[in-house]
């Protein structure tokens, strides 16, 4: 037989004395002390009074919270108001800057400097946010040199509650303001999901390999325009889909006359693991009309046919001051940029089917981009990217490379969108490296070839950036050319919650023999006074200086804001050159819905030379039904002294997009416009191709089929039903679908490369005994790429029985027990914990092989003397009395030494240890801890040995004024046939 000591729960574990733990000793040591200190002065002033069930002057332990967020442990002690919290624990918990003298006073800042307090003890005065406070007796209160503040008065300082749960010794802090340490978990968590977009996925992993031959997808549109005078009609194709295990994707446009007069075709391979080639380690290859690589800060993209590959990890930028927007658009569309909310370019009546905004730079932290196209008969489409920028470009040690070789000015389908003469080829390269975590450098060079007589030219860059502190970002970069060179120093950080940047640049024009200074400062970001609403707003100015020429002077600023009325935003810019007038003009824009109708107002203004509005612009739009919308513009330019009306009508179906609108203006032209937009994907069969509304080509996109899997083998057989009604939800990409007649449910137009975890939404499963069989799974979209996934959905089993405890001559119920079901491999898959009388059910099991345990056996001093396995079916079973008997274990009585009482094993073993190293003579027979029944404190035992017993152990320590009692604790000894 084995014995085994318990106290509800027998000494659960022994702990003996490492020396390895003095290092962690001496951090908590000295709080210790002060416990113990606290422990003999409330020994002397402990009462009989009594609140909320606890003696006043009980000392507490107390697990400060916010929510779900463990602050550290808070020393209190009770007093007839409720509880008095010792300072500087509190102060620690909350990460407030406040520290004590010598003489007992307090003086730091909490929340921000300007938020200043101060406490003389002694003299009960107290000083928080400039404000002078007299406290009584009960207010303040001081034990062996400790600080105790009542709660209440803690919150009138500090603009905290705090509510204390004496029975679970926990504290729950509660602020309108973020506490410190919150600030510094969400700066963590935002790195996480800034630069490892993977992490906050946790689903089994799915991959998208690229297919021989792949599913198709392609985005469609026909315009037909009519005037008095011509009748033209138009088309646009974007595509994409698997060829040979590469993604092709491509633009066609053309009209009438001329089929094909814009076209664009390329193949790309991406692989986070860079395995794209059996060579080279590269993320990212492609062949066709490319994107060359942008080799300096300064340097544009160029697009031509070429090739063009790299092993930079896909989600880093290696240029983190600007940022070349652009993607594929249909043609005649017009398309707006927002950086975070804010309007920053527009670009109309798009012809190459491309939008691209050069140049734009990129602010410290987050820097939110929505883009929004219009259609030119009234379609609308959005997208929004997301970058954060607050670190290097690369990791220490860590380097990569890209290199593009293009034709500028050609495409492989031979558009002649190069004048004569003017293409030309070019070899652009670029390297990464970072030296430290937050030290990083580059080179970038570009080559590119003469045309007729003009000779070859050669563009040269380089540049370090580094993160000074984690607050401040600086990047110097150099370029040189046959014709100009540059030096250019960019900072950017964030002060009082805003974003603020400054840049200098020198320039030197080599043929000329000019020098320039550019220097640009930025400010963007919110503010607002008191509770009104938030203004967002972006300020810059600029100054370019000509050495003996001339200097230039701009400023503009671009603010935002919303409440009632309707959100309303400005921008005024204002210009000033040598020799000229100055000039200042803007725009005023407001907008919001109103009965239903929404409404957007646009006037242009000149401020300087001459004070008068030049346009104004009404545009109208109500929702008829859930798939129409109508439609009204109404323009007028002053200053040309004409004006414009517009009406739209649009057909929004789930599977297409039909619209028409009418143009007429002052000099009686008119226009009749009808365009038809359309998406077409496929499934993993001919027979599930699918219209849509929505874009495909350039996004990832889910199909799921969910079916009844009536023979549990995971795959949809003949015969077998579809399941119609359920929702599936991507969760990082706040995506969802819900199932149609064939269970068929589609998530289109997902962020690219961004892993997600799929889920099946169970609220909405039609049956109540159905269950998906398994847990989800994640997959990450590629552009283009339609992942195609069966879900089976099972019958749902039931397990119930009763517990008893076998007390020998009756058996008397195992009431509130932790049942736990355990899988053919051992791993917990459900627990749960009887009711009064014994009983437990478990609901929503899958088909398969469990075993049911008692988890507590040990705590409850009992042991199951069988074991119950259950095999449950795929029609789904409901098994009755799957029930457990205990036994009780034998108990005889000794007595132990007692050396405290302890919240948490933590403290408990670093006590321990401060015993051990101080008086290892008294305490050679080691440790062990045990819990009370109905206690949640946990007990530290001193071990006795054959040269001292529980009395003499405690005997010794009483000189050294340790505490130290002798309690009676329980044996137990197991019966033979026991299993657990």
């Amino acid at each position: 037989m084995r014995a085994h000591v318990i106290w509800r729960a027998l000494l659960i574990g022994m702990l003996c004395y490492q020396p390895a733990m003095a290092s962690q000793v001496d951090t908590l040591q000295q709080l210790l002390e002060r416990v113990e200190r606290v422990k003999a002065k409330l020994a002397i002033q402990q009462s009989e009074r009594v609140v909320s069930r606890v003696d006043v002057g009980t000392e507490l332990f107390l697990s400060a919270y916010k929510g779900n967020l463990y602050l550290g442990e808070v020393i209190a002690v009770t007093s007839e108001q409720g509880v008095n919290v010792e300072l500087l624990s509190l102060f620690s918990a909350l990460g407030f800057v406040v520290s004590e003298d010598v003489s007992g006073t307090f003086d730091g800042w909490f929340f921000t400097p300007e938020n200043t307090f101060s406490l003389n003890a002694k003299a009960h005065l107290v000083e928080s946010k400039g404000q002078r406070t007299q406290l009584s007796d009960k207010d303040v209160q001081v034990i062996n040199g400790e600080v105790f503040l009542a709660d209440y008065i803690v919150a009138t300082l500090f603009d905290v509650s705090l509510f204390t749960d004496i029975q679970d010794l926990s504290l729950t802090v509660k602020s309108r303001q973020i506490l410190p340490i919150e600030a510094q978990q969400q700066r963590l968590g935002r790195e996480v999901v800034s630069f490892d977009r993977n992490a906050s996925a946790t689903l089994p992993w799915r991959p998208s390999p690229y297919q021989s031959i792949g599913k198709p997808v392609l985005d469609a549109q026909i315009n037909t325009q009519l005037t008095e005078d011509i009748r033209q009609t138009s088309y646009s194709l974007i595509g994409s889909q698997d060829i040979a295990y590469w993604q092709a994707q491509y633009f066609i446009a053309g009209r009438e006359g001329d089929v094909i007069n814009r076209s664009r075709l390329s193949l790309n391979r991406a692989s986070k693991k860079a395995d794209v080639l059996p060579f080279g380690n590269f993320t990212k290859v492609s062949l066709g009309d490319v994107q060359s690589i942008q080799v300096g800060v300064d340097a544009l993209n160029e697009e031509g046919r070429g090739v063009s590959f790299s092993n930079a990890p896909l989600d880093r930028r290696t240029n983190r001051q600007r940022i070349v927007i652009s993607g594929p658009v249909q043609v005649g569309w017009d398309v707006e940029l927002y950086r975070n909310g804010l309007l920053i370019g527009q670009e109309n009546n798009v012809q190459s089917g491309r939008y691209e905004f050069e140049n734009i730079d990129l602010l410290f932290g987050e820097n939110t981009f929505e883009l929004v196209m219009y259609g030119g008969q009234g379609q609308v489409s959005k997208e929004v990217q997301t970058y954060y920028v607050e670190q290097s470009t690369t990791n220490e040690d860590e380097g990569f490379f890209a290199v593009s070789i293009t034709e500028t000015g050609k495409s492989i389908l031979g558009d002649k969108t190069a004048a004569s003469g003017k293409s030309s080829w070019q070899v652009n390269g670029r390297f990464d490296y970072g030296l430290t975590t937050d030290f990083a450098v580059y080179a970038g060079f570009q080559h590119r070839q003469g045309v007729k007589n003009s000779a070859s030219e050669q563009y040269f860059s380089t540049g370090f950036n580094t993160n000074i502190n984690k607050r401040l970002l600086l990047d110097v970069d150099y370029s040189k050319s046959e014709l100009n060179q540059r030096l250019s120093a960019n900072t950017r950080t964030r002060l009082f919650g805003q974003q603020v940047g400054a840049k200098v640049e020198l320039k030197e024009d080599l043929e000329r023999d000019e020098n320039a200074t550019e220097i640009k400062l930025t400010a963007a970001g919110d503010w607002s006074l008191f509770d009104a609403a938030k203004i967002y707003y972006r300020a810059e100015y600029f100054q370019l200086n000509r050495a003996n020429i001339d200097t230039t002077e701009q400023a503009s600023l671009l603010f935002s804001t919303g409440n009632y009325w309707g959100t309303f935003s400005n921008q005024f810019v204002w210009q000033e050159q040598a020799n000229q007038a100055s000039d200042m003009s803007g725009y005023l824009r407001w907008q919001r819905r109103i009965f239903g109708i929404y409404s957007r107002f646009t006037t242009w203004y000149d401020i300087k030379p001459s004070n008068e509005i030049t346009a104004a612009e009404l545009e109208l739009s109500k929702e008829l039904s859930p798939e129409l919308d109508l439609g009204i513009t109404l323009y007028k330019d002053f200053a040309a002294d004409y004006y414009k009306t517009e009406l739209g009508l649009s057909w929004n179906h789930d599977k297409f997009r039909l619209l028409t609108d009418l143009q007429y203006d002052i000099d009686d032209n008119w226009q009749i416009g009808l365009s038809g937009q359309v998406s077409i994907g496929a499934g993993e069969t001919v027979d599930q191709v699918f219209l849509t509304g929505k874009r495909l080509s350039q996004f990832g996109s889910l199909m799921v089929r969910a079916f009844i899997d009536q023979n549990n083998n995971g795959y949809l057989d003949d015969g077998e039903l579809p399941l119609k009604g359920v929702t599936i939800k991507a969760l990082q990409n706040f995506a969802q679908g819900k199932t149609d007649d064939d269970g068929v449910a589609l998530l289109p137009a997902m962020v690219n490369y961004k892993r997600t975890d799929i889920i099946v939404d169970k609220e909405t499963i039609p049956e109540p005994f159905l269950i998906p069989a398994n847990d989800g799974f994640s997959f990450t979209p590629r552009p283009g790429h339609i992942e195609y996934v069966e879900i089976p959905f099972v019958n749902s089993s039931e397990v119930e029985g009763i517990v008893e405890i076998n007390e020998g001559t009756e058996r008397r119920p195992a009431g509130f027990t932790t049942v736990s079901l355990l899988d053919e491999t051992g791993n917990e898959v459900a627990r749960t914990q009887t009711a009064y009388d014994g009983y437990y059910v478990f609901t929503g099991l899958k088909p398969g092989t469990y075993r049911t345990a008692i988890s507590d056996a040990k705590r409850l001093a009992v042991a199951s003397t069988q074991q119950i396995e259950v095999e449950l079916s795929a029609e789904g079973d409901l098994l009755l009395d799957v029930n457990h008997e205990l036994q009780r274990q034998r108990a005889t009585t000794q007595e132990f030494a007692v050396a405290g009482r302890f919240k948490t094993l933590t403290i408990l073993k670093v006590y321990a240890a401060i015993l051990a190293k101080r008086y290892p003579a008294f305490l050679s027979g080691g440790f062990g801890y045990a819990q009370k029944e109905g206690d949640a404190t946990y007990l530290l035992i001193l071990r006795d040995d054959a040269t001292q017993n529980a009395a003499n152990i405690c005997q010794n320590l009483l000189p050294f004024k340790v505490s130290c009692t002798v309690e009676a604790l329980t044996i137990y000894e197991r019966e033979n046939n026991a299993i657990n």
